[in-house]
């Protein structure tokens, strides 16, 4: 393979990665970071910070190891489909992990929703996962499946009808989309 091959292969990878961030251009609530700086605890998304090594016992292998002085990781948002090409399944938020010296600075990328504004109504549970859930699932169905010659209004009609992100709780109906909307699409 020429090394243009390999560079148009490493810049397609590398757009793949950082797609999440079109939300920003669309209806959808904007993003926000949470910070965590301490010892070492948070995954990237599961596994603590670690790194690839190879292997001393079997040549030709390799193992992972644990960061316990320097390194960065990062891991785009997480997701698969599940029974249809519209049912997506939310697996983690993008983030980035810091390890310098034993200690971890940990950037986790949220939707800039608020779980404690119900708008007037009572519900029991924690929302706030629920509405991270149907953020992301809401944006990949609007950002995959839905018509690009269309105005956003329309579109996000469309995203409504292939996901419409409304659950019946305890105390009624939930419809995520009053809370994961910009206001002017609310409307």
């Amino acid at each position: 393979m020429n090394l243009l091959n390999k560079i148009k292969r490493k810049w397609k990878y590398f757009k793949s990665r950082w797609k999440f961030l079109r939300v920003l251009n669309s209806p959808f609530k904007p993003l926000k970071l949470h910070w965590y700086f301490g010892n070492i605890e948070r995954g990237v998304p599961y596994f603590f910070p670690r790194k690839m090594i190879k292997s001393k016992n079997k040549p030709g292998y390799y193992q992972f190891k644990y960061l316990k002085y320097f390194g960065f990781n990062w891991c785009s948002l997480g997701y698969k489909t599940k029974w249809s090409p519209t049912d997506y399944r939310f697996e983690w938020s993008p983030m980035f992990s810091l390890v310098i010296f034993g200690k971890q600075l940990h950037i986790t990328v949220l939707p800039k929703i608020n779980p404690s504004d119900t708008r007037g109504k009572t519900y029991t549970g924690e929302l706030s996962s629920l509405y991270i859930d149907e953020y992301w699932q809401a944006w990949l169905v609007y950002h995959y499946h839905t018509d690009l010659k269309l105005s956003k209004k329309e579109r996000l009609k469309q995203c409504k009808e292939l996901h419409p992100a409304v659950w019946e709780g305890a105390n009624g109906k939930i419809n995520c989309y009053d809370y994961i909307l910009k206001e002017k699409y609310l409307r």
